[in-house]
């Protein structure tokens, strides 16, 4: 009788170590993926996050667009670390990555015509985005509230920035406007305190409170 139960207390610490030998991470991570339909997404355009935070979008169409806590993937928001939206999207819905406080790398399709209003408010992490030669638009308050952005290079086939599209953006210290550009908006760069130069290049109108509170600002 002890000999059998010897055994079973054998068999069961080897399966216990057959068990613990699965890769676990892998079933994890997959399990942890979320997709989104293009119902959710645009039509046309689907989305899928994983469990490491990349959020990738693709198909071929128009983002919708959403309120400020509507994107599909809202609740997930803290876990969006990167982001890439594929060849075929034509644009980026409004607050479409608004309070993604993690998110640091985002990699947009040439093609990118349009960024919507409040599209990457408040994502505090970011560092830099590199915008398609294609865009032609910058909704309002698009990096409103992303306070580590440093590096933006407009693209010289944008026409239109929005009002208090970079307000708030205490990292920035230059800007050069692309030459289709001739008005700025309200507040664009409001409290971009170490913002030293911009290269207003064809514009001929600014708007109040374009550059309020930019105290760093030195040349124009």
């Amino acid at each position: 009788m002890k000999k059998w139960k010897n055994l079973c207390w054998l068999l069961l610490a080897i399966c216990g170590i057959v068990v613990l030998g699965i890769p676990q991470s892998t079933q994890a991570t997959e399990a942890a993926a979320t997709t989104y339909t293009s119902e959710q997404v645009g039509e046309g355009l689907r989305a899928e996050l994983t469990g490491e935070g990349t959020l990738t979008i693709y198909g071929a169409g128009e983002m919708k667009n959403w309120g400020s806590s509507g994107s599909p993937w809202y609740k997930e928001r803290n876990s969006i670390k990167k982001v890439v939206i594929e060849s075929g999207v034509v644009s980026v819905g409004t607050y479409a990555f608004h309070n993604c406080a993690a998110l640091t790398e985002v990699h947009l399709p040439s093609e990118l015509g349009a960024i919507e209003n409040y599209a990457f408010r408040n994502c505090t992490a970011l560092l830099e985005i590199a915008l398609p030669a294609g865009l032609k638009t910058l909704g309002k308050n698009v990096f409103d509230g992303c306070k580590l952005l440093a590096n933006v290079d407009l693209p010289t086939g944008l026409v239109s920035i929005g009002e208090y599209t970079f307000n708030n953006c205490s990292a920035l210290a230059e800007i050069s406007i692309p030459d289709g550009i001739t008005e700025i908006a309200r507040s664009t760069f409001q409290n971009c305190t170490a913002l030293e130069s911009i290269d207003f290049n064809q514009v001929t109108t600014v708007r109040a409170n374009a550059c309020n509170s930019c105290t760093a600002l030195a040349e124009i």
